[in-house]
């Protein structure tokens, strides 16, 4: 998994300072309480509450509905799948299916994607949370043919940008960088996890 950016970077700030603030807090009110048991413990430091806090959150808490919208974060977990639409003449009708999974915590994510005959995997992405009628996942990937794939196709970078419009429903547009150079539509629907974006 890579880091990923966030339109509105306030989220992730406020998000992590209050995260900071809580632990200093239960640090506080925790090492009295400790120092009275009687067996010798070491004060509980605010770093290693901060620690276990922003654990919890950045991979379970974040993706809780309520927290969820309270953060105004998409949620794009899950297993996608549909079709996508090329401009290349070497695609059989200009059609192919893809499967993708996203695998994503508040601060990492991942998007890897299989066609036909190929594979690919982000290495930078983007989550637009700005609009929250139209969430939006960009991702540069790089995609590398299978053993047995036709000589034409190569290895090759691109960038998708998916919008969620429907609930659990992805669409949008790619372009890579084959010559000659490939662009289409991908048109998915998640076919697992309950998240929703």
């Amino acid at each position: 998994m890579h880091n990923y950016s966030i339109t509105n970077t306030k989220i992730r700030i406020t998000a992590i300072s209050l995260l900071a603030i809580g632990a200093a807090y239960v640090a506080f009110l925790l090492n009295p309480l400790i120092s009275k048991l009687p067996i010798s413990l070491q004060h509980l430091s605010p770093f290693a509450v901060f620690g276990a806090f922003f654990f919890i959150f950045d991979k379970l808490a974040w993706k809780l509905c309520s927290l969820n919208k309270l953060l105004g974060v998409p949620n794009f977990n899950g297993t996608w799948k549909g079709n996508g639409h090329s401009t290349s003449q070497k695609t059989r009708n200009g059609k192919f299916e893809v499967i993708i999974k996203v695998k994503q915590t508040f601060t990492q994510l991942i998007v890897d994607a299989k066609f036909n005959s190929s594979c690919s995997e982000s290495f930078v992405a983007n989550v637009d949370c700005v609009n929250p009628l139209r969430a939006k996942l960009v991702y540069s990937y790089l995609n590398k043919p299978d053993g047995n794939a036709v000589k034409t196709q190569n290895e090759h970078f691109g960038t998708v940008e998916l919008f969620c419009t429907k609930k659990n429903e992805l669409s949008g547009n790619y372009f890579t960088n084959r010559e000659p150079q490939t662009k289409g539509k991908l048109e998915l629907k998640k076919v697992k996890d309950n998240d929703v974006c």
